[in-house]
């Protein structure tokens, strides 16, 4: 009977280990899920600002705007992590559509205002490459405790699953071309 209480006593307390670890790992992801959200709200935040110091150069150009435009509105109102990457990855091809056609523009190159809100995204840029990685590495620990024993009992319990990682868009994987 002693042998007995002392296995559930054990099974008790791993179970409670495995359940607190687990939930320092969902939180730990939330904080890092919420961090690149910051940072990805500070690009929307510029967006608007690029668009209209480009408007006044390249009137032509709209529907590069436009579509830069409206990938920032489905990336704002995205509800879901899928939904949020995928408005992200628009807002991207918009960005770099933008700054390619800034390229034709001497006088928008040559403009001070342009160039404080290319150095801001720049900056910001290189703030969500940073949590990004800080986001997969939590994802990795997420996902490393929810697939470990006994841990892994627990976690299909919880129903917690995998989560996504925020993986490189597909035109960021190739070579990049350097021309002078």
């Amino acid at each position: 009977m002693l042998w007995f209480l002392l296995i559930l006593a054990v099974v008790a307390v791993l179970a409670v280990m495995s359940y607190n670890n687990l939930i320092r790992l969902r939180t730990g992801l939330d904080e890092a899920w919420f961090s690149m959200d910051v940072f990805l709200k500070k690009r929307y935040d510029l967006i608007p600002n690029l668009v209209e110091t480009v408007k006044g150069y390249a009137l032509h150009e709209s529907t590069v705007l436009e579509r830069l435009v409206n990938a920032r509105q489905t990336a704002v109102s995205a509800k879901s992590h899928e939904a949020v990457v995928e408005g992200n990855r628009a807002v991207t091809g918009g960005i770099r559509d933008l700054l390619a056609v800034a390229e034709a523009y001497p006088e928008l190159k040559a403009d001070g205002r342009f160039g404080a809100l290319q150095q801001a995204l720049s900056e910001i840029e290189g703030e969500i490459a940073n949590a990004r990685l800080y986001y997969n590495g939590t994802c990795r620990k997420f996902n490393e405790g929810i697939r470990t024993f006994p841990a892994m009992l627990l976690a299909s319990v919880l129903r917690y699953s995998d989560s996504p990682y925020w993986n490189a868009e597909e035109n960021e994987r190739g070579p990049v071309e350097v021309k002078f």
